[in-house]
């Protein structure tokens, strides 16, 4: 049945992990009414084709790999409609096996390979490590690290 928001949902969800509320917006862009979209989207959740446990875990994942850090991952993983708190557990989940200062100086290193930036550079990288969701503190220990010319203000 093509117009059965059912199986759209389905096939929706075999191209990617969606959450509950990223697939009932799609689903209404699609022209189904407000009631067929709340009934779709609770028979898939009840059957696990959707889940916004494992999205929120696949979201986290695919952000911390482009080096995304914890603050960034958590508000963007938020933005998909999950909550709050199960947002939290998957990004401490999919943190908890990286080494954060790595992290940001793979990050950093890919950005600003040369050791000797100047004090411009310096806080252009600092403004594009905030942005990418690194606490200002380990941003400053990274810096430190990366160049012999860092000085604290």
């Amino acid at each position: 049945m093509p117009n059965d928001p059912y199986v759209t949902g389905l096939r929706l969800l075999a191209g990617r992990e969606l959450s509950e509320r990223r697939l009932a917006d799609r689903l209404a862009r699609r022209g189904f009414a407000p009631t067929e979209v709340r009934v779709a989207v609770e028979r898939l959740r009840q059957s696990g084709a959707v889940d916004d446990g494992r999205a929120a875990q696949a979201f986290a994942r695919s952000l911390a790999r482009r080096g995304r850090g914890r603050l960034r991952v958590r508000r963007d993983v938020e933005a998909q409609g999950i909550d709050p708190d199960l947002a939290r557990r998957a990004v401490d989940d999919v943190f908890a096996g990286l080494d954060e200062d790595v992290h940001l100086t793979a990050v950093l290193m890919s950005r600003a390979p040369s050791a000797t930036p100047d004090r411009r550079e310096l806080q252009r990288l600092y403004r594009f490590l905030l942005r990418r969701g690194f606490a200002p503190e380990a941003i400053h220990r990274a810096l430190r690290r990366h160049s012999s010319t860092w000085d604290a203000e």
